[in-house]
């Protein structure tokens, strides 16, 4: 039985007394009434009594009554009249939040978008509180946001909530929601969490920015369309001065798959707050490399190509401000881009390209193989980086060296991760990190956003302590593993090398312990799967870290750790220099990634500054810098004097190499080869000393000084006998070099032919090669292809390889 809407103007609602209607929609009419004791309320009042429209009206009752926030319309009373139910709210003097787009137009654009976000974060608030009672509002909408004059932000109407008390659940076909706002997961039926909500957010702050739905002036049926299957509409489209850190927030909060979009209202809100241009957090040293390769790819595309720039990376590598370098670089250089943070706008991109078109395409998503990509791989910030970040951000740091090494093992160099912390920890020009350094809360709202399945998998891998294969992770954390580390990997809290896992960084893993309910019972069921394999859990500590038992460089001791590793480096380098270049590089990686993994500073030093060489004699000059200094860092860190020596030595080969015909150059390397010798502890080796006057003789010819190369050059033919054939080889290359540039063309050949021959003596393809190479220039004569060296590697690879100086 229903009961038809009243017509006349009511005299009472229970104890209430109308004042004025409010307004009238098809469910409800809603009065400003006066309570008994004389306060003025809002009172909706339901016009229908049918069973369906009553569950969805008391539904919103229920809501009311639990939610308690300053951004949510407070719950006062409710009660029946005539058979049908009421509930009464608090009375906001204000206008809803359409009325307020209309004025928020006519301020200046600074005041427009630090509103938005002002208003966006209020609502990511409310809403954050909603989801953690376990109810999904599903009409966020302009006109359900209240502004009060006072300027607070109240989301209201919770009409057509979903509780989880509430058994009926919406099917395919029967949309509950405003269509202008829904998410395409709601519009087909699907279920929703909370991520619908966030998706009818991103749709308001849109048309508060641009002043008009997602997609407006279209039948119902053409919007449903829209939201299902067309790609995200651009803020920066419509409105070029809006800034693309929050254009950028705003569209991937209407990412069509709710696992593109922030996965929590508090992630939102923080995305938001963090697109204030005004609070950029503190720059990352040695990002600057990732913009030259946009840039470079983008100058394909200018010159008439069609083009993917792909970001690659786990969740908080920066992928998002890549996105954002290639929309800011293609506006500068006028190129024209298609940015897909959704699969419709990513097919839409594909069909542009195949169809011939001159684009940037720039996403994360992976693309058929028929086109051309550009993958930027964003890694972890390395030791080198991680130290001229401090060194930055808080130049009063004492031994920002040690400061950047205790950064680099509590956050493994994870972008996110480490942002947090210096924002946590710096006071004023100096950096202090507090013993024990606790999680920030950006990592903990990670973890706490986890499955339970993949927070007890990242348990036990903290427990653990040590890269563990998948069948002891499944033991002692007794759950399936394989799709929790999918996700753990994905989010940057896991790393996986060859089947084995660790925690990325110290702040992960004891994220994870704060937040589990049962630590002892992970270590329990640790101690048990470790007596099964004959190894006592307490006996069974962290792998000691390679190469860190003596401060003067002493031989390893093979009791205090595992050595296979630098086995293994040994083949790659001996990979490399048969010529087998694209395997001993790859190698090379994934061995790096299996020392981060395992924590093992030393390990990694030692592969560092080998990865470093490889990719100087390889041509890739600007990686080469940055391996070695990463090398210089570690082993700094580390009290290693050796190791920083030569890191430093090689990192002066580079600069040389970056800009061979350069004076200034060649001056910053000859301060680079007087720091190595004079600031770092220990004596000098005899091997360093050769190295060090082979690049002093290379510098002093570049300069001019003939005095300084000729003292330089005696100087290493006295000891270059001393060091390794290999290194001696490598020495002998760069006199050549310097004797040709001081047009001492006779020893230049000399040199170049003696590296030829022992170089094809023992198999050095590559030395052999380079020899060739240098033999050339004093012959001044075409330089030798690299042939065979060349196989397998990447058309890039193999120009900078025929470029190398």
């Amino acid at each position: 039985m229903s009961t038809e809407p009243e017509e006349r103007f009511p005299e009472a609602i229970g104890p209430y007394l109308p004042l004025r209607l409010l307004g009238r929609g098809g469910m409800a009419a809603v009065y400003l009434c006066v309570s008994p004791q004389g306060v003025e309320v809002a009172l909706k009042w339901l016009e229908r009594s049918t069973g369906r429209v009553v569950q969805r009206f008391q539904s919103e009752v229920r809501a009311l009554r639990t939610l308690r926030h300053p951004n949510i319309v407070r719950y006062v009373d409710d009660g029946m009249q005539d058979g049908r139910p009421y509930l009464v709210m608090e009375y906001v003097e204000g206008q809803d939040l359409w009325v307020y787009a209309d004025k928020l137009r006519l301020r200046p654009a600074h005041e427009r978008y630090s509103e938005t976000r002002r208003i966006g974060v209020a609502l990511c608030d409310a809403l954050e509180r909603v989801h953690q009672a376990e109810i999904v509002h599903r009409d966020v909408k302009p006109s359900n946001v209240l502004m009060e004059e006072s300027g607070r932000i109240l989301l209201s109407d919770f009409g057509v909530i979903r509780d989880p008390e509430i058994a009926e659940r919406t099917r395919a076909g029967v949309l509950i929601g405003t269509t202008n706002y829904c998410a395409p997961e709601q519009l087909r039926g699907d279920s929703v969490d909370g991520r619908a909500d966030l998706y009818g957010l991103g749709c308001t702050l849109f048309a508060l920015l641009t002043g008009k739905p997602p997609y407006p002036g279209r039948e119902r049926e053409q919007v449903v369309r829209a939201h299902l299957h067309e790609p995200v509409p651009s803020v920066s489209s419509i409105d070029p001065s809006v800034p693309t850190s929050l254009a950028c927030v705003v569209e991937r909060l209407m990412a069509k798959d709710p696992d593109d979009r922030p996965q929590s209202a508090a992630q939102a809100g923080r995305l938001l707050q963090d697109s204030d241009d005004a609070k950029a957090p503190p720059p990352l040293a040695g990002r600057r490399r990732y913009v030259d390769q946009v840039r470079e790819g983008l100058l394909r595309v200018q010159a008439g190509e069609g083009l993917v720039i792909r970001s690659v990376g786990v969740s908080g590598s920066g992928r998002s401000w890549l996105l954002q370098v290639v929309e800011e670089l293609a506006g500068s250089l006028g190129v024209p881009l298609l940015t897909a943070r959704d699969k419709p706008t990513l097919n839409a991109g594909i069909k542009r390209l195949r169809a011939g078109e001159a684009l940037a395409l720039a996403t994360r998503f992976k693309v058929p193989d028929d086109l051309e990509v550009l993958k930027v791989v964003l890694d972890p910030v390395g030791p080198a980086d991680l130290r001229r970040t401090v060194v930055s951000v808080a130049p009063d740091t004492p031994e920002p060296h040690l400061v950047a090494e205790r950064l680099y093992r509590a956050t493994a160099g994870h972008p996110a991760w480490l942002l947090a912390v210096l924002e946590a920890h710096r006071d004023g020009a100096c950096l202090v990190l507090p013993e024990p350094l606790e999680p920030p809360p950006l990592i903990l709202d990670a973890v706490e956003e986890l499955p339970l399945e993949a927070l007890d998998v990242l348990g036990a891998i903290a427990v653990l302590g040590e890269p563990v294969g998948r069948d002891l992770v499944e033991e002692v954390a007794q759950v399936p593993v394989r799709d929790p580390l999918l996700l753990l990997e994905e989010e940057g809290l896991v790393a996986i090398h060859e089947g084995r896992q660790t925690p990325r960084g110290e702040l992960a893993a004891r994220a994870a312990l704060a937040l589990l309910p049962d630590v002892e019972a992970l270590h329990r069921r640790a101690a048990v799967a470790y007596e099964r394999r004959g190894q006592p859990w307490k006996a069974h500590p962290h792998r000691v870290a390679l190469g860190q038992a003596s401060a003067g460089d002493a031989p390893l001791d093979p009791q205090q750790g595992p050595t296979d590793p630098l086995e293994v480096l040994d083949q790659i380098q001996h990979m490399h220099l048969r010529g087998v270049l694209a395997r001993a590089r790859e190698a090379a990686q994934e061995l790096l990634e299996g020392a981060r993994a395992g924590k093992d500073r030393g390990l990694e030093l030692a592969i560092q500054a080998e990865l470093g060489l490889i990719l100087l004699e390889q041509g890739q000059l600007r990686l080469a810098e940055a391996r070695l200094a990463d090398a210089v860092a570690l082993a700094r860190a580390q009290g290693r004097p050796h190791a920083r020596r030569n890191a430093h030595l090689w990192r002066a080969v580079a600069t040389l190499d970056k800009r061979p015909d350069s004076r200034a150059a060649a001056s910053s390397a000859l301060d680079r080869v007087g720091r190595a010798l004079n600031r770092v502890e220990a004596g000098v080796a005899p091997e360093e000393s050769a190295l060090a006057a082979a690049i002093q003789a290379r510098c002093s010819a570049r300069v001019g000084d003939r005095r300084g190369y000729t003292k330089a050059l005696q100087r290493a033919q006295a000891v270059v006998d001393l060091a390794s054939p290999i290194l001696r080889l490598r020495i002998n290359l760069q006199l050549s070099r310097a004797a040709q540039v001081a047009r001492d063309t006779e020893r230049a050949q000399e040199l170049a032919s003696a590296v030829v021959v022992e170089a094809g003596t023992n198999g050095w393809k590559l030395l052999a090669w380079l020899g060739r190479r240098a033999l050339a220039r004093a012959l001044g004569t075409h330089p030798p292809k690299p042939r065979s060296l060349a196989e397998g590697l990447s058309e890039r690879d193999r120009v900078a390889l025929e470029s190398k100086p």
